[in-house]
């Protein structure tokens, strides 16, 4: 394992499903989405380029983005676009994202930057094509999660709005859009990760370099083992692995 695995960052010291932390990050995305589109991704992406996942990515790659909420994409924070923005029509950049209002306002400012090399699927991703119950917080998309994934009271649940989504593999949308070769998939959901990297055989197979996990659940690093990938470094919202050489 690598030597810094344990050395857990400040920022994740916390729960981030805390009411003080989650009211926090409302209000920052609110001052945040204010400020030109184009000035916070040039200002932002400045800062993250030399760090993970961020770094791994030229225009040449082809990476895969599961979950893109519209508010962290105002606020300048979104992984998706700046993937988008990292790549160039020479790679690919996908997002999956199952919320239509925030997959819309993804596909709205890709165009406002002329990102043609993107592709938005409006899917949740799993293990196997499947419907699934969907909560969707209006307020703050970046806390929306599969039904099931994330253990709230009954007063916090009232906040949210019940839908069924589509859930699909990364396989299948990796076979549907014919892409020669996957490079990085990073997966920002709320609890979702181990059951969407069971959807990953056959894109691993192909070659996969890189996975970027949240943080959300423990026993990441040694459940990646297991797929083969070893962690390479914690990153701005939880842990960046590569394939292990070794195995």
């Amino acid at each position: 394992m690598h030597a810094n695995a344990d050395r857990t960052p400040l920022r994740y010291r916390w729960s981030h499903h805390h009411p003080v932390h989650r009211a926090a990050v409302r209000t920052a995305n609110g001052v945040l989405s204010r400020i030109p589109a184009e000035t916070k991704y040039s200002m932002s992406g400045l800062f993250r380029r030399n760090k993970l996942p961020y770094s791994l990515i030229n225009p040449d790659s082809i990476v895969i983005q599961i979950g893109a909420p519209s508010d962290t994409l105002h606020a300048g924070r979104a992984r998706s676009m700046h993937f988008a923005r990292l790549t160039s029509p020479r790679g690919h950049a996908v997002v999956m994202e199952p919320d239509p209002a925030s997959a819309a306002a993804f596909t709205m400012m890709a165009s406002e930057f002329g990102l043609t090399h993107c592709d938005v699927v409006e899917a949740g991703a799993w293990s196997r094509p499947e419907r699934l119950r969907f909560r969707i917080d209006p307020a703050h998309p970046a806390t929306n999660f599969t039904e099931g994934r994330v253990q709230y009271d009954a007063e916090e649940l009232t906040r949210y709005e019940v839908v069924e989504i589509e859930a699909r593999p990364v396989d299948e949308v990796v076979a549907e859009l014919g892409l020669p070769r996957v490079d990085l998939v990073s997966i920002t959901t709320n609890g979702a990760e181990s059951e969407i990297l069971a959807g990953m055989a056959e894109t691993m197979a192909m070659g996969l370099r890189y996975v970027s996990l949240a943080r959300t659940d423990d026993g990441y690093i040694e459940l990646m083992r297991e797929y083969g990938f070893a962690f390479l470094g914690h990153d701005d919202r939880g842990f960046t692995f590569c394939r292990d050489s070794g195995q």
